[in-house]
């Protein structure tokens, strides 16, 4: 997942939430121009999926062979996999899909 950075210090580096890989654009690169660099620089872009609402990146992804989904399409995915239970009747991690919501403006709280 990429966002666009803050500036000066204390500025996100990135880490890992809930299993998903978080980067920072560094100003003045733009998100869209570090996932533009991330798809174009990936020697397997089968295995990248690009969540963005913005039908020019997702277009971008698609057309370099690296699968596309929009923010909404996302999180119903997520909650999809939660409800879903494993074989032995165990759910998976628990993941507050309200929080990516919020990371992608869906969530008016």
């Amino acid at each position: 997942m990429v966002f666009d950075g803050r500036e000066g210090p204390g500025a996100d580096r990135g880490g890992t939430a809930q299993g998903i890989r978080i980067f920072y654009a560094r100003k003045p690169v733009t998100a869209d121009e570090e996932i533009y660099r991330m798809v174009t620089g990936s020697r397997d872009r089968g295995r990248l999926t690009v969540v963005s609402s913005d039908r020019q990146v997702a277009g971008f992804a698609r057309r370099h062979k690296a699968s596309a989904m929009g923010a909404g399409e996302f999180i119903e995915k997520a909650e999809r996999a939660l409800a879903r239970t494993g074989e032995k009747g165990e759910k998976p991690e628990t993941v507050d899909t309200g929080e990516w919501a919020r990371y992608f403006g869906l969530d008016d709280g």
